[in-house]
């Protein structure tokens, strides 16, 4: 019985930290800044706006749980893409980390933008996943594997950067990366 009491104990230890953890075993690598996307136009905002769970953006915490939020309740994880232009994207709904990054970039774009949070660059950015020196990605044949789609956040201000990945939020619910 006590075993299964540390175990259990092991679990929610690792399942309550494992944002915590996660940032500091993983490590985001860019290699591509990705050309900027079309903007969400008028249709694609009106949508968000109908489907927006918190009302108030304060800070960019606000903004980029907020941009997770919209980001997995508009999309599907898919190896097959629709699109990758984050207008299709809101209609369409199934793509990969490119498509994640592409809506969740424009989101928080027009989040900052219309909040006055504007000492903020936020760019989709391609590169590495790093579990210590091992790198995650490339280690597959297969071309669907060999890089990730991220969203690069820098505060303009003091120069710290934080990367957010809304497809790996769309699966574990966390998806803020401090490094």
């Amino acid at each position: 019985m006590r075993k299964y009491i540390i175990l259990f104990g092991v679990l929610l230890f690792l399942y309550l930290f494992r944002q915590v953890i996660f940032s500091n075993i993983i490590t985001y690598e860019v290699t591509t800044v990705i050309p900027p996307s079309q903007p969400l136009n008028e249709q694609s905002i009106s949508i968000l706006n109908q489907q927006r769970f918190d009302k108030e953006i304060e800070s960019i915490e606000s903004a980029i749980y907020q941009t997770l939020k919209l980001t997995a309740s508009h999309l599907e994880f898919s190896k097959h893409a629709c699109s990758d232009d984050p207008n299709q994207l809101i209609l369409c709904k199934k793509t990969h980390c490119v498509g994640y990054a592409s809506l969740a970039s424009q989101i928080l774009k027009h989040l900052c933008f219309s909040n006055n949070l504007d000492n903020y660059s936020i760019d989709h950015v391609r590169g590495k996943v790093l579990l210590g020196n091992y790198e995650l990605t490339g280690g597959d044949n297969s071309k669907f594997w060999q890089n990730h789609d991220f969203v690069r956040i820098q505060n303009l201000d003091n120069n710290k950067t934080s990367h957010i990945d809304a497809s790996l939020y769309e699966f574990f619910r966390f998806g803020i990366i401090d490094n």
